[in-house]
């Protein structure tokens, strides 16, 4: 976000629009329960802590509502389909904070790799997600939504697929 710089409207949109920094909010919890959840499924067992897992998979959950209902009530809106730089930006930024969650999560004995796969996908799509809306300047939900979330679903597809050879003893 230094490299790129901060969205023109930065602090209007903060100050005035408490969509904005809601989605702001639930994305870094996203990114951060994420984190600490993968740290502890690296350990065999999670030292009992179980229900760490349950936290991101909620917020993501209550993310995916709050997305749903945006679309609906935005639904109107105009809709221009093209990629823009934010695009790429957003893979820029995703590609390293994936790379630690992998390695990370690799340091241990993972026991259940396809929720480690989700929930590390969950946890990169999150600070992804912060990090477009901070420093790109598209306003309506949907087009954020559908030209900027589809590179990390797609990429979540594709992590998914080969979770087991990614997170092995």
């Amino acid at each position: 976000i230094a490299m790129l710089g901060a969205r023109d409207d930065f602090m209007p949109k903060m100050m005035h629009d408490i969509d904005y920094v809601f989605e702001i909010l639930l994305s870094l919890g996203i990114f951060i329960s994420g984190t600490i959840a993968l740290g502890w499924m690296s350990v065999p067992g999670m030292r009992g802590q179980t229900w760490l897992k349950a936290v991101p998979i909620t917020l993501s959950g209550v993310f995916v509502l709050w997305a749903g209902l945006r679309i609906i009530f935005e639904w109107d809106q105009p809709l221009v389909f093209k990629i823009q730089n934010c695009s790429l930006d957003g893979l820029l930024m995703t590609f390293l904070p994936v790379a630690a969650l992998v390695l990370t999560s690799r340091q241990g004995a993972v026991t259940q790799p396809r929720l480690t796969s989700f929930i590390t996908v969950m946890a990169f799509s999150g600070l992804g997600w912060a990090g477009l809306r901070f420093t790109c300047g598209a306003n309506t939900f949907l087009q954020s939504f559908v030209i900027h979330f589809i590179p990390f679903v797609i990429m979540g597809v594709l992590f998914g697929l080969f979770a087991r050879r990614i997170f092995r003893w």
